[in-house]
Formats: C-alpha cells, sequence, structure tokens
C-alpha cells in the first residue's frame, strides 16, 4: 500500500501535522511522519528509506515560518525546487 512519507525536522512538528491530519480524518495508514532531528543528512536518509519503502510522494513540513516576517499561520509554501548542497544539482518539483 502506497502511503504519503512526512519529514518534519522536530517531534513537536510532527505531532502537529498528525493531530492535523487526524481532524480531517485521513486514515494513519496512509501517511508515515519521520522526525530528522533539524539534520538535513537524517532527512535524506528518511526521504531515500521512505521512497524505497514505496512512498507515493515525500513532503518536507515544518511550522517555523516566523522565520520570514511576511508568513501568517497557516501560510503554505511549496518549493519550485530542491538544490543538492553536495553539488548543487537542481530537481525541479513536482507541481501537480
Amino acid at each position: 500500500m502506497s502511503f504519503i512519507a512526512i519529514i518534519c525536522g522536530l517531534k513537536s512538528e510532527g505531532a502537529v501535522v498528525r493531530a492535523a491530519l487526524s481532524a480531517a480524518g485521513v486514515h494513519a495508514d496512509k501517511f508515515r511522519i519521520g522526525a530528522s532531528g533539524a539534520d538535513a543528512a537524517r532527512a535524506e536518509d528518511l526521504a531515500r528509506k521512505a521512497c524505497n519503502a514505496g512512498a507515493a510522494a515525500v513532503l518536507s513540513v515544518g511550522v517555523s515560518g516566523g522565520l520570514a516576517p511576511a508568513l501568517r499561520p497557516g501560510d503554505l509554501v511549496i518549493g519550485e525546487k530542491v538544490v543538492s548542497d553536495n553539488d548543487g544539482r537542481h530537481f525541479d518539483a513536482d507541481l501537480y
């Protein structure tokens, strides 16, 4: 069964996501949440493992919008691409 992998930096962020999905009626077997401990290498490892386990998509979710003064609570930020720290390669995000 496919699932959506959700990677958060902190366990507390994962708890917020889990509560929101539960409140929306999303069954727990439709998603898996991992916390990277705000460590990029750990986040990459979680994403790789999720893909190998059959994830239909991988989302990075955080609640640190306060770092950008123009963002308000509830704003959704969707990245257009991922840039590798290792070699600068760009990976376009699926906008659909």
